[in-house]
């Protein structure tokens, strides 16, 4: 009896892990945050800084849970110069859809450059990869 206990026990605690795991991820489309995009709407060609950029370098900071990525400009649309090399930070929350994001590929990018020189660009909802 007290094993068939046991068992009933720890298949209760997995069960509630499982769905805890599942409550983390992003439930709601209109959450999802992008800043590396692989299409441009018309609102998007509308900032201040356009350009498709390829990625040199990514890696996420452990301590902020920010994506740094390395980037240059291989297609300069609006604001943005031929080969100019910038860093772009991005989250990692389970929202945000730059996960994927690998050093050799290419995206857009669409916002502003602040006061401080760093880009600005993270897109709010659903947006086809």
């Amino acid at each position: 009896m007290r094993i068939k206990y046991l068992i009933v026990t720890m298949m209760g605690c997995l069960l509630f892990l499982a769905s805890a795991t599942g409550a983390m991820a992003c439930r709601d489309p209109e959450s999802q945050v992008r800043t590396f995009l692989t299409l441009l709407s018309d609102e998007m060609l509308a900032r201040d800084f356009v350009a498709k950029v390829v990625v040199i370098d990514t890696m996420v900071n452990i301590d902020n849970g920010m994506r740094t990525s390395s980037v240059r400009v291989v297609d300069p649309i609006k604001g943005a110069q031929q080969d100019q090399v910038m860093d772009i930070m991005s989250h990692t929350h389970s929202c945000a859809t730059d996960a994927a994001v690998k050093a050799g590929e290419e995206y857009f990018v669409s916002g502003t450059i602040d006061a401080h020189g760093v880009f600005v660009g993270e897109w709010r909802g659903f947006m086809a990869p």
